[in-house]
Order: C-alpha cells, then structure tokens, then sequence
C-alpha cells in the first residue's frame, strides 16, 4: 500500500469516527441571556466569586536576582 493510499485510509477513519463520537455526546444547553458582569463597576481584571458574594482580582510579580563575582578579600 502506498503511502497516498494510507493518508487516504486515515482521513478517512477518522472523519468517521469524529462524526461517531458527535451523534453520542450530549446536547449542551446554552443561555440564550447575554451574561452580565457584576464586576465591571471596579474595572478590568475583577470576577465574580460565587461563594463569596464578591469582586476579588488576583495578581502578582515575580522577580529574580543573581549575584555572583569572587571574594575582594582574597579569602577563599
């Protein structure tokens, strides 16, 4: 079998099989509701959190520092 033949072959299967497993999954229920931001009043970056009841943002810095070089005293 040549190699055209092959790729042919694996398309094929797996277009099939994509197909199979779409008729098997379950239909998503969708909001119709545009989704409303209950954090937009404190600005970009906010969520909601549920559990809570409230607007928290999280964020952070990272940061490095290397130092290197040999002794001035000339101790070793």
């Amino acid at each position: 079998m040549n190699i055209r033949k092959q790729i042919a072959l694996i398309v094929t299967l797996s277009s099939f099989a994509g197909a199979a497993l779409a008729a098997e999954a379950p239909a998503r229920r969708t909001s119709r509701a545009p989704k409303q931001d209950k954090c937009a009043e404190y600005g970009e970056g906010f969520i909601y959190e549920p559990s809570t009841g409230s607007c928290i943002r999280v964020g952070g810095v990272v940061g490095a520092q290397v130092n290197g070089g040999t002794p001035r005293n000339g101790a070793q």
